[in-house]
């Protein structure tokens, strides 16, 4: 008994810290896709922002205010290099860009490449 209580306390760490990765590529891939959106339906331009340990999309609401989604990277999870601004246009095109996701969790690199134009996603794993 003893030995399976050791066990998960050794385990469910690893558990919460993947989960955490998962949802906070949930959430960028989302914010991601509605900062597009918003920005073509709009004729308002957007932005992207790496900085440290936090992703930042600004882009336009429906009140011609402006919406800011601050996203925090969980523990273990880092984006290497140097800050990286990615704007959209008013119409709704992104420019070419590529974001790299290091994971110390799962020791793998998540690599985001934005396509030029209207920003399809092609997420690659080393």
């Amino acid at each position: 008994m003893s030995l399976l209580v050791s066990l998960s306390f050794l385990v469910w760490p690893s558990i919460q810290a993947r989960q955490a990765e998962k949802q906070f590529f949930n959430e960028f891939e989302s914010s991601y896709q509605r900062l597009l959106n918003e920005a073509m339906f709009r004729n308002e331009r957007g932005l992207i922002k790496t900085m440290g340990e936090r992703v930042v999309l600004t882009y336009p609401t429906v009140t011609n205010g402006t919406y800011i989604n601050e996203i925090i990277l969980p523990k273990g999870l880092s984006i290497p290099g140097a800050s990286k601004k990615i704007y959209v246009s008013d119409e709704g095109i992104i420019t070419p860009a590529t974001i790299y996701f290091k994971s110390t969790n799962t020791d793998k690199t998540y690599i985001y490449h934005i396509q030029f134009g209207w920003g399809r996603l092609r997420v690659e794993t080393l």
